[in-house]
């Protein structure tokens, strides 16, 4: 069992307190899921869920990145290559997204 460090928690709490501004704030874009495996690294005791997506978002491009879900397995268990989820990317700052509620 992997363990994250210092920095990478403290990353993870920040991701983790943004969440609720994202969904209330973010604009929602739609993510399919090409890619999903489960982490040996843990946050807060659950295993890290790791997802390649193509994000799609209003009138950009598409764009594929690579998503630490921190939000524990659950919701994840669902994600299935090729389909979709709803996604809150900050209107401020383009790499800043959650998937998932």
């Amino acid at each position: 069992m992997s363990t994250i460090e210092l920095s990478e928690e403290a990353a993870f709490d920040a991701r983790f307190r943004d969440a609720a501004r994202l969904i209330a704030e973010g604009r929602l874009a739609r993510a399919t899921l090409l890619n999903r495996e489960t982490s040996e690294r843990r946050y807060r005791g659950a295993q890290i869920v790791i997802g390649v997506f193509e994000i799609e978002d209003g009138d950009e491009p598409p764009r594929v990145v690579v998503y630490e879900h921190i939000f524990g397995p659950a919701f994840a268990r669902h994600w299935r290559p090729g389909g979709t989820v709803d996604a809150w990317v900050d209107p401020h700052d383009p790499d800043n997204i959650y998937i998932g509620k």
